[in-house]
C-alpha cells in the first residue's frame, strides 16, 4: 500500500510562470531620449495591467502598468522607443529628433512599402473613415514630402499586408 500526501500551493503556479520574466523591461540605450524594450516586452513580471481599448480610445502601450519593474516608467520620458536596438541605433544615430509631417486621420495605418524606384512610401488607411478606398502615397522626392491618396488597379480596400517585389506592389488583405 502506498500513500502518497498532495499539497497544493497556490503560489507554484505563480512561480512557474515567472520563469523567462524579462529584467528590466526597458533600459536607457544610446542616447538620451531613446530606450529600448528589451526582448520586446515579452515575458512581463506578475501583476501587470493594461486598460482597455473602448469607444476608439487609443491605449499606448506605455499605459500599461507594471509595478514590479519600475524600468517600464521610461516609455513615458522618451521620444524614441526602439525594439531592436542592432537594427535602430545606426538608423537614429547620436542625436535624434523627429517632426510631425503630415496630420492624418487616427485610423489604423498599415502595410506601409517602399518603392525604391519612386522614391515613395504607399500605405492603408483603414476606417474611420468607413468605406475609405484609396492607399496613401508619401513622395520623398518633394520638399516638404507629400501626402496624397492613391488608387491601385485593380482597386485593394484595406490592405493589412504589403512588400515590393520584381517591379510591383503586392498588398495582402484579410477577408
Amino acid at each position: 500500500m502506498h500513500v502518497y500526501l498532495i499539497i497544493a500551493l497556490p503560489l507554484i503556479p505563480l512561480a512557474l510562470a515567472q520563469v523567462g520574466v524579462i529584467s528590466p523591461l526597458v533600459q536607457q540605450c544610446g542616447p538620451p531620449n531613446v530606450v529600448c524594450v528589451n526582448r520586446y516586452a515579452a515575458v512581463m513580471p506578475y501583476h501587470f495591467f493594461r486598460p482597455d481599448s473602448f469607444n476608439g480610445t487609443s491605449i499606448p502601450f506605455s499605459a500599461t502598468s507594471v509595478p514590479n519593474d519600475t524600468s517600464f516608467a521610461l516609455l513615458n520620458s522618451s521620444n524614441f522607443v526602439v525594439y531592436d536596438p542592432a537594427k535602430a541605433l545606426p538608423l537614429l544615430g547620436a542625436n535624434p529628433t523627429y517632426e510631425k509631417v503630415f496630420n492624418v486621420s487616427e485610423a489604423v495605418h498599415e502595410a506601409p512599402v517602399y518603392v525604391p524606384g519612386l522614391n515613395k512610401l504607399f500605405l492603408s488607411q483603414l476606417a474611420p473613415p468607413a468605406g475609405f478606398l484609396p492607399q496613401l502615397v508619401v513622395d520623398l522626392d518633394q520638399e516638404p514630402p507629400t501626402l496624397n491618396e492613391f488608387l491601385s488597379d485593380p482597386p485593394v480596400y484595406a490592405p493589412n499586408g504589403g512588400t515590393f517585389h520584381n517591379g510591383l506592389i503586392y498588398w495582402g488583405e484579410s477577408i
